[in-house]
């Protein structure tokens, strides 16, 4: 009896050890494994320690916590740059990615935002369908996680980590996105997505312009969508537009052949032509609101420099950001007239 009790006694002191010793312990970072070429069984059982350890911080709802947890799980994504390894990228991916959908789709909106930051950073094709299924308000009720989730958009379309189907199946569904959205800084922010397209800095292998034209004739077609709208009422959409004219101005100075530049131009100049018009159409509800006033200011002026360089038409010595900002309406009406043979 005192045997059996003896020997029930030291397996009960000693499977803790045991599992101790199967137990694998989280590493303080994932350095070493960013770059490696490969990863064996041991590499990947420490990754998934890793995110094991991190993830119910980031769940946890403590703001502070969930902060560092979202920093500990890209830190070493940022600061590797282009030098994290494609296997290393896909492996953790497929490892963290089930973790931030539950916690996008899950009901803490602060949660929910937190992981599509960090989805933003992962450059893949599923981080990027994650985010995608996210910016349709029919898909997602809540403004905050689809002003997050478009955004994070804006640097996965510019990533040849990220296939040229998927970027462009995303730069398409976040201008769909834009026809019913109701909140100014989402409508914003997919524009700034559509610029990052027209931007982007892909190598010709990985699709740099069939994004960028697609990415283009999507901003026009958005443009002209949002400039309809402020011209029905929806006078908040005025705060958008000058990332338009930003982004033109930019991808203008850029275009290095007399091709590009028509290419530009005929794709645009229609729809700054009619800018003007949707600006006069809520001219008192636009100018009762100092930031909306400034937007629409800033994108007159703009869309001048830009129609004047597009068009090779004389500038005028007249500043309509002076007009809006006085009350001037009559310059305005005269700039929309100069400009309507343009309009198409």
């Amino acid at each position: 009896m005192r045997r059996s009790l003896l020997i029930a006694l030291i397996l009960l002191l000693i499977s803790p050890l045991a599992f101790a010793q199967d137990a694998v312990i989280a590493p303080s970072s994932l350095s070493r494994y960013v770059g490696k070429s490969s990863l064996d069984a041991g590499d990947l059982a420490k990754i998934k320690a890793y995110v094991n350890n991190e993830v119910p911080k980031l769940m946890s709802g403590e703001a502070s916590e969930s902060i560092r947890a979202r920093n500990r799980l890209t830190e070493d994504l940022i600061d590797r740059g282009g030098r994290v390894s494609p296997i290393f990228r896909e492996e953790y991916s497929t490892i963290l990615l089930p973790h931030l959908q539950e916690g996008i789709e899950g009901d803490d909106t602060s949660t929910a935002v937190l992981a599509a930051q960090v989805a933003s950073i992962l450059g893949t094709d599923a981080a990027t369908r994650l985010l995608t299924d996210h910016v349709e308000i029919q898909d997602e009720p809540r403004h905050a996680v689809r002003l997050w989730a478009t955004g994070g958009l804006a640097m996965l379309v510019d990533a040849d980590t990220v296939s040229k189907p998927r970027a462009i199946r995303a730069l398409r569904t976040v201008a769909r996105a834009t026809a019913d959205e109701p909140a100014w800084p989402v409508h914003r922010r997919a524009f700034t997505v559509l610029a990052r397209g027209v931007g982007n800095t892909r190598g010709m292998d990985a699709g740099q312009v069939e994004i960028r034209d697609t990415a283009l004739e999507l901003m026009a077609e958005t443009a002209q969508q949002t400039l309809e709208s402020i011209k029905g009422g929806d006078v908040e959409l005025v705060n958008g537009l000058p990332v338009v004219t930003g982004v033109m101005q930019n991808v203008l100075l850029l275009a290095d052949t007399p091709k590009d530049r028509l290419w530009l131009s005929q794709a645009m100049t229609p729809v700054l032509a009619k800018g003007h018009e949707a600006i006069l159409a809520q001219w008192d509800e636009i100018r009762a609101d100092p930031r909306r006033q400034d937007s629409a200011a800033r994108f007159l002026d703009e869309s001048e420099l830009l129609l004047g360089l597009m068009t090779e038409t004389p500038a005028q010595d007249t500043q309509l950001s002076d007009a809006v900002r006085s009350g001037n309406r009559t310059d305005v009406e005269a700039a929309a007239q100069r400009w309507k043979r343009f309009q198409g």
